[in-house]
């Protein structure tokens, strides 16, 4: 059998070792035009043309880097079948590379990433949840972030809000997420910590994946934000060395030497 797939600049740039690279190249040779596919690892092995524990492997580094989601499915008899793929978009910073602003802020292009990789998977994520599945609705949401009030006081922030705040809508949701009451606890100004986080990291060029970048920082923008307002305590001894002539002493040495025979 024969298999084609159109390969954009951005996936043949994209910063991924080579069987990485391979491995979501077979993903999308699947993947129908809402980018989802559920080829088995078998299949995905004889494309790749490696194990299937190294094609295994290669899946999970995809998604943790956040290039996929993987979604666990079940068969008619409640037994495991194929994994569903779902495929994000592909940032490639040598495929966009821009000219950096005066102001050190992001390009244009880069404050649309949040929004355009929130299009491109909500739709995908929200299809697994019906709507008496939904415990957190957006309207709870801009509610519990006071969001007009938000949006009033920083207008020019509107698309990266609007994008994160369906973010927190969607982790929120999930069926299997323990980890809520961290993405509850937050409130208006850890929403504008995170996108001042992620306006530093665009500008450095450092964001491959956005929607991932951005929820990794959610989770852990009420500590962060703790510790970096926090008065760093400093130990003299870390930076300053102190030799033994410094420091006071009640030793005899004179005595200590004489009674040991001089052996020092």
């Amino acid at each position: 059998m024969s298999y084609s797939v159109k390969i954009s600049s951005d996936l043949l740039y994209c910063d991924l070792e080579a069987v990485e690279k391979m491995t979501l190249i077979a993903l999308k040779l699947f993947a129908d035009s809402n980018n989802e596919c559920f080829p088995s690892v078998s299949k995905l092995s004889e494309v790749v043309g490696a194990s299937k524990s190294t094609v295994q492997r290669k899946l999970k580094s995809l998604e943790e880097k956040g290039y996929i989601e993987i979604v666990k499915r079940k068969n008619a008899y409640n037994g495991n079948t194929s994994n569903l793929y779902i495929l994000h978009e592909v940032i490639s910073s040598a495929a966009s590379e821009q000219k950096e602003s005066l102001d050190h802020a992001p390009t244009k292009a880069q404050s649309q990433d949040l929004y355009s990789s929130y299009k491109s998977t909500s739709s995908n994520s929200t299809k697994f949840r019906t709507k008496s599945q939904e415990q957190y609705s957006m309207k709870f949401l801009e509610k519990h972030f006071d969001y007009l009030e938000l949006i009033e006081k920083n207008p020019e922030d509107k698309t990266y809000i609007d994008s994160i705040i369906s973010y927190i809508h969607d982790e929120l949701n999930k069926p299997k997420n323990d980890k809520k009451e961290k993405l509850l606890s937050l409130d208006g100004s850890d929403i504008l910590y995170v996108i001042h986080k992620y306006k530093e990291a665009a500008y450095k060029r450092e964001i491959k994946a956005p929607k991932r970048y951005v929820i990794k920082l959610l989770y852990e923008a009420k500590n962060q934000r703790i510790f970096d307002i926090r008065p760093q305590s400093v130990n003299p001894y870390k930076t300053k060395f102190h030799n033994f002539k410094e420091r006071d002493s009640d030793y005899d040495y004179d005595a200590l030497i004489e009674e040991f025979g001089g052996v020092f």
